[in-house]
């Protein structure tokens, strides 16, 4: 039986090539952080829509109260949503019943580290620590509030992180 050069070289890359490439292709695609894209907060919200609904890292100042948790940067955005404006910050005290559940860790999940540490470094320029604060990357679920209600404590917050308590935040220096 004879082949054509066309059948030869379908065959070659079949069999021969296809085979040698897959793992390398594969090793791309399992390098722990799955493409998950790292923002600062003020990066997020400067096209909130854009990002709304996708898994994300974000990096910024988290502080913890009485009233609830924010991720926040300081810088020259003001986050226009429902016909109201809010200063740069994302609420991450959500409330379990009222959301759909976090997106879990995928598996074998590593924090870019280089990309955090960027990350911070662009946050640092413009934000200073308050009292009781601290720097963190926190994996999760973006969510905008485009009724201009806002989320959070006194509803100061244009977007929320939904994020798994177990394994979703990094904190950094």
């Amino acid at each position: 039986m004879l082949f054509s050069s066309c059948m030869l070289r379908t065959a070659l890359l079949t069999f021969c090539i296809c085979p040698v490439l897959a793992p390398s292709v594969l090793a791309d695609r399992s390098d722990g952080n799955q493409g998950i894209p790292v923002l600062t907060v003020c990066q997020a919200l400067k096209d909130p829509l854009k990002h709304s609904g996708s898994i994300v890292i974000i990096v910024g100042s988290w502080v913890g109260t009485g009233e609830g948790s924010w991720l926040s940067e300081t810088c020259d955005l003001k986050v226009a949503l429902g016909g109201r404006a809010f200063a740069p910050s994302l609420w991450t005290s959500y409330t379990p019943s009222a959301d759909a559940p976090p997106p879990r860790l995928p598996v074998g999940f590593k924090w870019d580290k280089p990309a955090i540490r960027q990350a911070l470094a662009e946050v640092k320029k413009t934000t200073h620590l308050q009292h009781r604060a601290g720097w963190y990357a926190i994996f999760g679920r973006f969510e905008v509030d485009t009724s201009g209600y806002g989320l959070g404590h006194l509803n100061g917050a244009p977007a929320q992180l939904i994020w798994p308590t177990t394994g979703g935040y990094l904190k950094l220096k």
